[in-house]
């Protein structure tokens, strides 16, 4: 006695192939079902819905598409050991460490320039420091924060 082909709804086309639901229905949108159930809901041949799934065609895609994956995977593994290396080698570094760097010397630059006023305005105007001090540290602090805006480009000197 020959086997009558079953007709497959989405959520049972998605339980035997372990894929999500939502998948399976945006798949099959465009496969034209080969049934209805009693309640309205269609159904698909396997063979029609694998197809539509997968977009295969006597199983050539779904080979293509195992090796096209393959062959990505084998690319990115290569270019991720090619990025180690380099690392390794000290060719390129992290982001991150760059930013660490990047703040404790800018911080040391920072500091060197507040020490400056005080230092700098008893020689500059030995009348009257206290005045000298505060226009130099305002000029320092209006610098650093052009600096910190990335707005030095276009200060007047």
């Amino acid at each position: 006695m020959p086997m009558t082909p079953k007709a497959w709804s989405v959520n049972g086309l998605a339980a035997e192939l372990g894929l999500d639901r939502r998948t399976v229905a945006k798949r099959l949108a465009s496969a034209l079902p080969h049934s209805l159930a009693p309640d309205g809901s269609p159904r698909w041949r396997l063979n029609e819905a694998i197809r539509a799934l997968f977009d295969v065609e006597d199983g050539r895609r779904a080979r293509i598409d195992i090796d096209e994956a393959r062959q990505r995977k084998i690319a990115a593994e290569a270019r991720l050991a090619e990025l180690e290396l380099a690392r390794q080698e000290g060719e390129v570094v992290a982001v991150e460490d760059v930013g660490i760097e990047v703040e404790r010397r800018y911080s040391a630059v920072r500091a060197r320039l507040m020490a400056l006023p005080p230092k700098l305005a008893p020689m500059l105007c030995p009348e009257e420091p206290v005045v000298a001090q505060a226009m130099i540290e305002a000029a320092v602090i209006e610098a650093l924060a052009e600096l910190s805006e990335g707005g030095a480009d276009d200060a007047d000197p």
